[in-house]
């Protein structure tokens, strides 16, 4: 199957305009919500493409079919066929003279050599930090509670994430959202987190907000890290409060 053949899928599907079609419903809900879907597909696609550990082909391979998929639907809602696309390739090939081209390539050539230099200084700030980085503490009250030492008032857990209620609440919503690694703080778990920890732990939070009611009233979250922050527990830990209008409450 090529692309034009997945653009005339596309085309069929709309046609037949059935009602639990996933592409019509989408297709309904016009241009901004294609391109934002399109959007988070690419970035999914991206997460998998540079993993350094647990490259999985497959999955990334499914990413980039979602990818594709969406990104025809954004076209043909903006009228361009794949056709289109294939003649704009095939008329820079043709002439590579094409001071356009010329000045695309130029243009992407200083961006990756940018994104290297910049990529490098951010490998050099991980490593400082590592080397001033504690050992985590394995007995902390976290890492007791994710071993079931310790009991908690739990109401949600994933591969990645244990939410549970605080025992002290400084408003009538206050739950605390952990990573089930071991991260002493929001700069341990950006540094040395996988990507499929970041990602689910992000995503854990819409999931999270919702069951606690506060996604339309507005909520805050806390995130203390190192000591001026009085971070009293150190395995990265996310504070939601809310449920009342919060003022300058901080946990």
């Amino acid at each position: 199957m090529d692309l034009q053949q997945l653009e005339q899928i596309i085309a069929d599907r709309l046609a037949e305009n059935k009602a639990d079609s996933y592409t019509v419903k989408l297709w309904q809900e016009g241009r901004e919500r294609i391109a934002k879907k399109f959007g988070e597909e690419a970035v999914e696609a991206l997460i998998e493409g540079i993993k350094a550990d647990n490259y999985d082909k497959d999955l990334f391979v499914g990413e980039t079919v979602d990818t594709l998929y969406h990104l025809l639907l954004l076209l043909k809602i903006n009228q361009v066929s794949v056709q289109d696309i294939y003649q704009e390739m095939q008329n820079r090939h043709a002439d590579k003279t094409n001071p356009l081209a010329a000045e695309m390539q130029n243009k992407h050539s200083g961006k990756i050599k940018q994104l290297t230099v910049t990529a490098k200084k951010q490998t050099t700030k991980k490593q400082e930090r590592s080397y001033k980085m504690n050992e985590y503490d394995k007995n902390n009250i976290f890492a007791r509670l994710l071993r079931g030492e310790v009991s908690c008032d739990k109401f949600y857990e994933d591969k990645y994430v244990m939410a549970f209620q605080d025992i002290n609440p400084k408003a009538p919503v206050h739950a605390l959202i952990i990573p089930k690694g071991e991260y002493r703080n929001a700069i341990d778990f950006a540094d040395h987190a996988s990507d499929a920890e970041i990602v689910g732990f992000t995503r854990s939070l819409n999931t999270i907000i919702d069951y606690l009611g506060v996604a339309e009233s507005g909520y805050r979250l806390i995130a203390n890290t190192g000591k001026d922050a009085m971070q009293e527990v150190e395995h990265y830990h996310v504070h939601v409060i809310g449920g009342k209008p919060l003022g300058d409450i901080v946990c």
